[in-house]
Order: structure tokens, then sequence, then C-alpha cells
């Protein structure tokens, strides 16, 4: 889609997923307690839940965009290149300025696409990378065919490690093939006109299913929370019908909210650096503010703070770094190619 103008219901998608998922980690990685009993141990909760919808969210509008589509190597390229060059940079300033020469730090920053620290962008790479083949696949199934294959590993890697049945044969990137190919079929065969009146409803039920189902987690203290992964059935309904939701809605350009949306990557992996985090989440203390009444106005202040500074930051190095370097290692040896 580069060479097109992006539609900016999807863009602002994209940018209210990365604040789902900053919300996520503001929970994971302050290691809140689960004593708490309160309204806000609800939300604990739901933010988890939340930074996994917008995982898959972020797969299904790969897959709408992606079905029928070759791969971009530039743009494949400019991902590994921004995930190394802030994995070495952040160390180095990290470093300098701690003096803490931690070696579980240093090891994961320096291979960063080997290790479970950036588990989204490596899967994520590996599926982008896997899209020639998968197409390929899509293009030669019927449209009953494409749904039985998605059935069958929405069960598979779904609902059977959901029942504790398949737990040590779950597969990530296997789940993101089958979530892009659901994306793939809502394009292929516009799904989203077939239910369009009836999306709104469904996703509602499937909210309030959920949060009947926090609610019983914590009143019979089950530990269920395969219930919440990524993986789960009840994170896949919820995206979907967002998504349905959003391509839906009206078309329309806004050039601030896909300039904004053109930054996840880079936001994503400033705040989620194994070196930053360390710190980042010692600094507001989460976890310190979730008795109080008050707690979601602090919350929501804390996520736009770390969303707008690592936008600043990640807007910056595109100008002074990455914009340079693409245009320089990477389009032209793809135009020199072509001659």
């Amino acid at each position: 889609m580069e060479n097109k103008i992006r539609n900016s219901n999807i863009e602002l998608l994209r940018i209210l997923c990365m604040f789902f998922i900053i919300m996520h980690h503001s929970f994971y990685h302050s290691q809140i307690s689960a004593n708490i009993s309160n309204i806000n141990l609800y939300i604990f909760y739901c933010m988890q839940f939340l930074g996994k919808v917008a995982n898959n969210l972020f797969i299904i509008i790969t897959g709408y965009y992606m079905v029928g589509r070759e791969i971009n190597k530039k743009s494949l390229k400019n991902i590994i290149f921004k995930t190394i060059f802030y994995s070495y940079v952040i160390l180095i300033i990290y470093l300098l300025v701690t003096h803490d020469f931690n070696y579980s730090i240093i090891l994961h920053s320096v291979m960063p696409l080997t290790t479970v620290n950036n588990w989204f962008v490596i899967y994520y790479i590996l599926l982008y990378i896997s899209i020639p083949i998968i197409n390929i696949l899509i293009s030669n199934l019927t449209q009953k065919q494409l749904k039985n294959t998605i059935f069958a590993l929405i069960v598979i890697l779904s609902i059977l490690p959901m029942l504790n049945l398949l737990e040590h044969n779950y597969s990530t990137y296997l789940w993101f093939i089958c979530v892009y190919m659901i994306g793939a079929y809502i394009k292929k065969y516009d799904y989203n006109l077939t239910i369009k009146k009836e999306a709104s409803k469904i996703l509602m039920v499937s909210l309030i299913g959920f949060f009947v189902f926090i609610a019983l987690t914590e009143m019979f203290k089950l530990e269920l929370y395969n219930m919440v992964e990524v993986n789960s059935l009840i994170t896949l309904i919820i995206p979907f019908f967002i998504f349905i939701l959003f391509i839906n809605k009206k078309e329309w350009y806004n050039s601030k909210v896909n300039y904004i949306s053109s930054s996840t990557l880079g936001i994503y992996l400033i705040h989620e650096n194994i070196a930053i985090r360390e710190h980042l989440w010692k600094v507001f203390k989460i976890e310190k503010y979730l008795p109080y009444s008050y707690f979601f106005i602090y919350e929501i202040g804390v996520i736009l703070l770390i969303f707008c500074a690592c936008l600043v930051i990640d807007k910056l190095l595109e100008k002074l770094v990455f914009k340079p370097i693409s245009n320089k290692f990477f389009t032209n040896k793809e135009k020199k190619k072509n001659f």
C-alpha cells in the first residue's frame, strides 16, 4: 500500500492498537498484585486482554492489505533495520548512563531478532516472509476450502489449547498465519458486507461475556488465564468484529492520523525495549496508584506520555536516520536491478 493513500479508518485502528499494547505492558511489567479487591482489579485483567486483542488486530490488518499482493522487500528491510538499530542504540545509551553491564540485557539487545523479548516483531517478520506462499495457498483454495482451513486452524490452535488439550503444541507462527487468513478472507470475499448490521451486536455480546468471565474468575479464584491469551477464542472474536466495524465506516483520509500511525512499530520497539522497560515502569509505579479512584486518569496520562515521547523520538530518527539509509541502501539497490 506504499504507493496508495491508506484508509485512515485502518490507520486510526493501528494507533488505538498501540494504546492497547502500552496499557497491557503497563500492567504486565508493573507486576501488579491480584490481591487488590476493588473495581480496578478488573481493569488489570481488561488491559492485558486489550493488548492481546491488539496483536491479533495488527495481523488481521496485514492479511486484509496483503492478500493477492507481493511483499515489499524495502518494507521488510526497514522493519529488520529499525529493530536492530533501536536495540543497539538503546543498549549503548543504557550502558553509558547506568554503567550496569547486565548480562541478560546485553545478550538480548545484541541479538534482538533471536529472543522472546521481541516476540511479536520476530513472528511478524516470519509471517511477512511467508506471505507469498500463504497467498498462493489462498488463491488455490475455494471459498469453502479456505473457510474450512481457517476453522480447522482455530480448533487446533485456539479451542483445544484453551481446553488444555494441545497446550504444548501451540505455535505463535501458525496462529499468525491463521489470523492472516481471516483478514485475507474478509478482503477477498467482502465478508464485511454480509455481517455489517450484526457486527456491533456481536461485539457487544463478546465484551459483556468477557467482563462476566473476569468477574467469575475473581469470584471463584479460577486460574483460566489461557482464555485471554493471544490465541484464545474470545481474543479472536472481539478483534474480528472491531475490524469489521472500522472497515464498514466510510473511507476517509487524514494526513495527521496516517503520519502518526506510521510510527507504531517505532513506538513499540522503544517502550518495550528490554533496557527501557527495566526502568520505565519503576518510574511510573502503576501498582502504587491502582487502589485509588483517580487511577484511570493517571493510567491514561502515563500511556499518552509514553506514546507521545516515543512518537517524537521515532519521527526524529525517521528523518535523520531511517529515511536516508532506506533511500540510499534499500531503494537504490532495487532500482539498479530494474535497469
